[in-house]
């Protein structure tokens, strides 16, 4: 009887370990405002794409406005989390056309809105 008690007592404290992470995650997940602003002014059929990713360590949001042709040159707008525009690229190549930036170091995390791929 004793042992069920230890194993039933073992199994209620690492089911509290486990749940803490997971709050911890959730804070993580909540958007800035200037992105929750962007996603609401979309229309239902928008194409926009947003991206968390991480850029030199910090988090940052790749955004892909719909009104940008393919090729153009700056149809991928990096921004700090803060919403400041950290650089504009795109074009076959890759080039930065806007700012400055190591396009190479932008890790993507997930996809916010729209469909990335």
């Amino acid at each position: 009887m004793w042992r069920l008690t230890i194993v039933i007592c073992l199994l209620s404290c690492s089911g509290c370990h486990g749940a803490a992470p997971q709050k911890h995650q959730a804070r993580g997940d909540a958007l800035p405002p200037w992105v929750n602003a962007l996603i609401e002014r979309q229309p239902s059929q928008s194409r926009l794409i947003v991206e968390e990713s991480i850029y030199q360590g910090n988090r940052v949001f790749l955004v892909m406005p719909p009104n940008r042709a393919p090729d153009t040159g700056n149809e991928h707008v990096l921004h700090a989390d803060d919403g400041r525009i950290i650089c504009e690229f795109g074009g076959f190549v890759g080039e930065v056309t806007v700012g400055s930036c190591d396009i190479d170091g932008i890790k993507y995390v997930r996809t916010v809105f729209g469909k990335s791929g």
